[in-house]
């Protein structure tokens, strides 16, 4: 699935995950969510964020971050 994020095309494969991970930006998770039919709040974003951290320190390979899914649907669900 291709997602058009400020004239610039972002590529995902069938599940949403980022083909390049260089691609993530606060612009990229608004529009999954959008997507999603999320809509954002401050809490949302501290969330967002602090995996997004968590993940660039500890989590590097695909398959890691495959199984941090279920964290992230969960934590979609406790919002939505």
């Amino acid at each position: 699935m291709n997602i058009e994020i400020n004239g610039k095309t972002i590529e995902t494969d069938e599940q949403g995950y980022l083909r390049n991970l260089d691609d993530w930006s606060e612009e990229f998770a608004a529009k999954m969510a959008e997507i999603d039919g999320i809509e954002l709040f401050d809490e949302h974003w501290g969330l967002i964020l602090y995996f997004r951290d968590f993940y660039q320190e500890t989590l590097r390979s695909r398959d890691e971050a495959r199984t941090c899914d279920a964290t992230r649907q969960a934590t979609w669900s406790a919002f939505s």
